[in-house]
């Protein structure tokens, strides 16, 4: 069956605010809330009416998830540094080479100060480094579990 003009308004209007007696009052130009209430109720039990809401929420959902990949995508462009720069930042810290600004608080205020970096900022940036190389692990206990795999994995071995 064919939506009316106004049966679509009341679908759409139902989709963006997820009240039928609101949705009914826009589409029919009623300000009766008594009637708007008692015929958005009916709306809702009409099988034409839940398919053309069913088909305008799927699409309302793709156009939704397309645009908020996007924006996740260029979120990432814009806080991901190239790994030739991280390594060269990181490195940098590592030697001590480059300062860093800490906050720190003067007389209730927080300020950020540019200070050298201490030893548990240098070697922050090392376990950086090593975790995108892929050559030690991120903290000491995968450290253990890969030794204890290791070992394992070597006791099984053996030559034919």
């Amino acid at each position: 069956m064919e939506l009316t003009p106004k049966q679509k308004t009341f679908c759409e209007q139902f989709v963006m605010l997820g009240n039928a007696t609101q949705a009914y009052q826009i589409a029919y130009n009623n300000q009766n809330t008594g009637t708007c209430k008692v015929n958005g109720s009916k709306f809702l039990k009409t099988p034409h009416i839940i398919n053309e809401i069913t088909r305008i929420r799927g699409v309302a959902n793709k156009l939704f998830e397309k645009k908020l990949d996007k924006k996740v995508e260029s979120e990432v462009e814009l806080q991901t540094l190239p790994l030739a720069q991280r390594i060269d930042i990181l490195s940098k810290i590592a030697k001590g080479d480059m300062p860093l600004l800490k906050p720190m608080v003067v007389d209730k205020v927080v300020e950020y100060i540019q200070v050298v970096p201490d030893w548990t900022d240098r070697r922050n940036a090392i376990a950086e480094l090593n975790k995108m190389d892929g050559t030690y692990p991120a903290n000491p206990q995968e450290l253990i579990i890969n030794t204890q795999q290791n070992i394992i994995v070597n006791v099984n071995y053996t030559e034919e």
